[in-house]
């Protein structure tokens, strides 16, 4: 991991009955240090030393010594990302109730296991799609033989906010029985469904709604991508990737509670073979910053706003811009004196059209014109022009020059935000 360590081994073959010092060199110190030596101890056969990531990138260790001949070892450096797990930070011994090899998330919650259902390590290929860890195992779950359930629920150690995202890979075959995840809140309520049943349906579900039918086939090495994004008022956006590229995007409007737990489940089947197990690997959680009412968190603390006023229409300053006008704009919503309209605000000529954007504009964004021909289009088409234009240079009106060389255009002006 970048700014992390990892701990490697020197050995020495021969004599032991003195110390031995051993010569430490990267071959590329921007991606990863080490001590300049190491020493093996009298009467010791190794010794450890730690490498210390500073870079994303590969990176050649060597170890030299007089009378000693050794091989370069290669360190991948990568950044880890805060909040995840996967399959490859367990043991077969350490996958057990209760465990926790992850971060961001609590420990495995194994629910009771009957007739000889499981959950353990497995390779999700001996069942379904490839979705495994460097340890070629992905979490596994198999049901009972008489119809008994092996499920197991993480809670997140902090439950979503808007515009924070949960991600997770599936991997499921047969379709005798239900297997999938539940996305639930803290205590437990379901929010979202993800099921597999007989006869090869494939169904999503929200909490207080009848399941869907994604009328997906039969695909014996699945494997499904589930990503969940928070929305504004406790709402969930769900996208499903399968990887025979079959995609799906559904969005709630009836939750009264964000994400805060995960459920996965396989059962109801005979366990008479592997290809009925739901395999799991892969969990990120994603921090989007927060948002309030649509509007990033970052922007209203870089003005100030109390929790209380971080309302989308609410128009602070009383300068005729609300909120959801100022952000575009990156604009101060306390200032009267500093507004955007994002709109057309004067447009002069014939041949050659001048469109005035703002005031204001700033150096935070860049600023388009739009076109389209048939306002009554569903879904409408605008088309930009690509200017991609910076601020005026006094931060006041931005006037852009478009070719009006039809009989009829529609033009529309906006800040593009980065």
């Amino acid at each position: 991991d970048i700014g992390g360590t990892t701990t490697l081994t020197v050995t020495r073959d021969g004599p032991t009955a003195d110390p031995l010092t051993v010569t430490l060199t990267s071959d590329d110190p921007g991606v990863a240090t080490v001590p300049p030596t190491v020493e093996i101890a009298a009467s010791e056969v190794s010794a450890t030393f730690n490498v210390t990531g500073v870079t994303e990138g590969l990176v050649y260790i060597y170890a030299d010594a007089t009378g000693y001949v050794s091989s370069p070892f290669l360190v991948d450096v990568f950044d880890f990302p805060a909040e995840w797990d996967d399959a490859g930070n367990y043991l077969q011994s350490t996958f057990t109730n209760e465990s926790n090899g992850g971060a961001g998330f609590g420990a495995w919650m194994f629910a009771a296991l009957t007739d000889d259902a499981t959950i353990q390590l497995r390779d999700s290929t001996l069942g379904s799609g490839w979705i495994n860890s460097a340890n070629e195992r992905a979490f596994g779950f198999y049901g009972g033989t008489n119809g008994s359930y092996a499920a197991a629920y993480r809670d997140l150690t902090t439950g979503l906010a808007e515009g924070d995202t949960f991600a997770v890979s599936l991997a499921m075959n047969y379709d005798g029985g239900n297997r999938g995840i539940d996305l639930q809140d803290a205590s437990g309520n379901n929010l979202f469904n993800f099921n597999l049943a007989n006869p090869n349906v494939s169904s999503v579900t929200w909490a207080g709604e009848a399941g869907v039918d994604l009328g997906w086939g039969y695909n014996p090495t699945a494997a499904v991508r589930v990503v969940a994004e928070q929305l504004a008022g406790n709402q969930m956006q769900v996208t499903l990737t399968r990887n025979d590229g079959l995609t799906t995007n559904v969005t709630s409007t009836g939750l009264t509670a964000n994400m805060g737990r995960f459920n996965c489940y396989n059962g109801a089947h005979s366990m008479d073979d592997i290809k009925q197990a739901l395999y799991v690997n892969d969990l990120l959680i994603t921090r989007g910053g927060g948002m309030t009412d649509g509007i990033p968190n970052a922007w209203w603390d870089k003005y100030g706003v109390a929790a209380s006023n971080r309302v989308a229409a609410l128009d602070l300053d009383s300068d005729g811009a609300p909120n959801d006008d100022e952000y575009p704009g990156d604009t101060d919503p306390t200032d009267i004196t500093r507004s955007f309209l994002n709109r057309i605000q004067k447009m002069s000529g014939a041949g050659l059209v001048t469109l005035e954007i703002g005031p204001n504009t700033t150096n935070s964004r860049t600023y388009d014109v739009w076109w389209s021909t048939d306002l009554m289009a569903d879904p409408q088409a605008w088309t930009p022009f690509g200017f991609n234009a910076p601020a005026a240079l006094d931060g006041g009106v931005l006037n852009l020059v478009v070719t009006n060389d039809v009989p009829q255009r529609f033009y529309r002006t906006g800040a593009i935000i980065p």
